[in-house]
């Protein structure tokens, strides 16, 4: 083969080749795992027998034998493009001992491992440490993974685990060699990230023990004994061996001769400690969450908090309460704070890989392009490396799910990650151990609170040396700003996006009084229409349709209707006959818009809309759906509601025909079956609300037979509650 045209080979990560500096395309898995043999066995013959094995297993075809000629004939092909026909192969060659892929000197990344790790131990037996320090690091730097990462044969799974003994291993002697030749501190760090990874190897144990004690941390050496000790006991039952105890006594003893040799090598030079300061700037005028506060002060008590996750709904405020948070509490963590925003729900659609995040990460570190070792996995080895040992704040925000944020989580204790996101991740809360904060809109009176202060009206104008609004002359609705301000706190629902956005409107407009702004909110044409800041982040319709787009199709569908539905609240149940769908298909549908926040579960088994929430839907389903399938969708809900309360109330007075000339519900309805007494009363007191509402949306909507029939159907457990004067009137949709 023409000089420069030989193919390099790289097995210790995911298997890749290359040509030159072109990276080679290696085919489908059956010849990436021949050719994955084959290297494992580079310049060595291995035999047709063995690579059938390799390949098949135990479901070896008839013809195994001709389609391993044709896979070997394909990578002849492959590695010698400018061979002539059947000429003589110079790489791949069949021999009477079976086939020998040959690699040239330096052509294989684990012989060049081989080869360093054989320099690195000649050398430290030659007293050469700085030498053996640099080959060990030469030769662990071409690890990127697991042997041939994704490719599984019996073989590879065999190599996979000893040449994974023999990496701890020259890790293992490399620490030892850079105990003697760096600052001890540094080393720490390491040292921690291995033995959490390693917990059952004791040599690690004992390295990180001498380095803390070496460092004049006595008392957290004796600590890294007793639970290397417990990790021992639980694992496998044992006590630790001699070596570890005897050097646990010697530390007890505070015995000098572990201390380095006066005349050791000098430390080599490392680059200065960097500390990141990322953390956004915080709202000046941040308003209530004291609550959510404590909550989260709390888990600080613990250093095993590892990450909490702050989720809810597009708007609720997240983002702001964790940079408040992690303002408030970065003097606890003194070794720096680092932030990025995720892009999980991004209106350029596309969230950032971990891969970009960790070289942000690293960046942040002032870590050097020619120290960053290859691929994603030893990327995020080297970022928890450097956190271990550290106390630092980590700030991921706006994911998208939890596999975006797992290589992004630190590795040791110390170290806390705060995640913000629309989705609940429950992976995270399961496996990780994440605690789960929902953010949940503002109570009313911080709601106030946050308009009045921030908009520098009468009312609360002063507390941040504002100039006071003019006031109001009061609206039809009440008596002067205050009930303005009610006015537009209920508009807003609550939610911090859309009342900043009802502040900044009030702070361009400095003349323009509070009853106007409730005024322009009332009279919008469209609820969602004054939500609109000017730019995507401050527009609500914006800001939901980046969570709208994220649904699969058929969740899509189901949001949009719902829409369509009364209120307050409703069930599973109801939203499979209102989509209709059979309720099992609906379940799973209802449970991915609660995990993305676009409902919320009110009280177990009861989903509601939010108000803006609901507006946005019913704008989407009159654009994308047609006026027959929206008038079908609230048919099947009100006979949902209908042929419920019929069973429900034939029960509590059977007495009584609540039927006279019900209907056959809609196909695809399916009511709800309350069994017993005490089941139609709690179906009842539950749903008597909803009821009356969708009497009310009948009689407004067309249809009166539903109206009267569900009035009918409440009487008798209204009379029993003593709320038999309720009216059913139409009202604005």
């Amino acid at each position: 083969m023409p000089e420069g045209q030989e193919v390099r080979f790289e097995v210790l990560g995911p298997l890749r080749a290359w040509r030159a500096r072109t990276s080679l395309a290696l085919g489908s898995g059956r010849r990436r795992t021949l050719l994955a043999v084959l290297l494992l066995h580079a310049n060595r013959p291995v035999s047709r027998d063995r690579l059938i094995d390799e390949l098949w297993g135990g479901n070896v075809p008839a013809y195994a034998v001709n389609l391993l000629q044709k896979h070997m004939s394909s990578l002849r092909a492959w590695l010698e493009p400018g061979r002539a026909g059947r000429g003589p192969s110079g790489t791949l060659a069949w021999t009477e001992a079976g086939y020998v892929l040959r690699v040239p000197p330096g052509g294989l990344d684990l012989e060049v491992f081989e080869q360093e790790v054989r320099r690195a131990r000649e050398a430290h037996v030659a007293g050469d440490l700085r030498g053996a320090s640099d080959a060990f690091h030469a030769a662990l730097r071409l690890w990127r993974g697991p042997v041939c990462d994704g490719l599984g044969s019996p073989l590879l799974d065999m190599v996979r685990d000893q040449l994974a003994e023999r990496r701890i291993g020259a890790i293992e002697e490399c620490m030892e060699v850079d105990m003697v030749l760096g600052d001890q501190a540094d080393l720490v760090a390491e040292l921690r990230w291995l033995v959490a990874h390693h917990p059952l190897r004791e040599r690690l144990h004992a390295l990180l023990m001498l380095a803390l004690y070496r460092s004049g941390r006595q008392a957290e050496a004796l600590a890294a004994f007793r639970d290397a000790r417990r990790r021992l006991l639980e694992e496998l039952g044992v006590e630790p061996t001699a070596p570890l105890q005897t050097l646990h006594q010697r530390i007890l003893a505070a015995d000098p001769d572990l201390m380095p040799l006066p005349d050791a090598p000098a430390p080599r030079s490392r680059p200065p400690t960097v500390t990141p300061a990322q953390l956004p700037h915080g709202v000046p005028q941040f308003v209530g969450r004291q609550a959510e506060l404590d909550r989260l002060d709390a888990l600080l008590a613990d250093d095993r908090a590892g990450a909490v996750v702050l989720t809810g709904m597009a708007g609720v405020g997240k983002t702001t309460l964790a940079i408040h948070w992690a303002r408030r509490i970065q003097s606890r963590f003194p070794d720096g704070q680092l932030y990025v925003d995720l892009r999980g729900f991004d209106p350029s659609g596309s969230p950032m890989e971990p891969a970009e995040a960790i070289q942000g990460f690293l960046d942040a570190f002032a870590v050097k392009a020619d120290q960053l070792p290859a691929g994603v996995h030893a990327r995020t080895a080297l970022f928890r490396s450097l956190l271990a040992g550290r106390r630092m704040l980590i700030v991921l925000d706006n994911a998208r799910d939890a596999g975006q944020v797992r290589p992004l989580l630190p590795g040791a204790p110390g170290c806390l990650a705060v995640v913000t996101s629309r989705d609940r991740l429950t992976g995270l809360v399961a496996v990780e151990g994440a605690h789960a904060f929902a953010v949940d809109l503002l109570p009313k009176q911080d709601a106030r609170l946050l308009l009045t202060r921030r908009s520098g009206t009468a009312q609360d104008g002063a507390a941040d040396g504002s100039a006071h609004r003019p006031a109001g002359e009061g609206t039809g609705e009440g008596t002067g700003e205050g009930a303005a301000v009610d006015e537009i706190v209920a508009f807003c629902g609550r939610l911090p996006l859309a009342l900043s956005i009802a502040v900044a409107r009030a702070v361009t407009s400095p003349r323009l009084p509070i009853t106007a702004l409730a005024a322009e909110l009332r009279g919008a044409r469209a609820r969602l229409d004054p939500f609109d800041g000017g730019e995507q982040a401050t527009n609500v319709r914006a800001v939901f349709s980046w969570s709208y787009r994220l649904l699969s199709p058929p969740a899509a569908r189901v949001f949009r209707l719902l829409g369509l539905h009364p209120g307050p609240d409703f069930t599973p149940a109801a939203a499979a006959s209102l989509a209709g769908l059979p309720p099992r298909d609906a379940h799973p549908l209802v449970a991915e818009l609660a995990r993305t926040n676009m409902l919320c579960e009110r009280v177990p088994g009861r989903f509601a809309l939010h108000g803006l929430l609901r507006a946005y839907a019913c704008e989407l389903s009159d654009a994308k759906d047609t006026r027959e399938e929206r008038r079908t969708t609230l048919h099947r809900l009100l006979d949902h509601y209908l042929h419920s309360a019929h069973l429900a109330g034939r029960i509590l007075r059977p007495g009584r025909d609540a039927g006279s000339g019900l209907r056959p519900a809609l196909p695809l309805v399916t009511p709800e079956t309350p069994i017993g007494r005490d089941e139609a009363r709690t179906w009842f007191t539950a749903e008597h609300l909803v009821l009356l509402a969708a009497a009310r949306r009948a009689a407004e909507s067309g249809f009166p037979l539903h109206a009267r029939q569900l009035t009918w159907s409440l009487a008798s457990f209204l009379n029993h509650r003593g709320g038999w004067r309720v009216q059913v009137a139409p009202t604005s949709r």
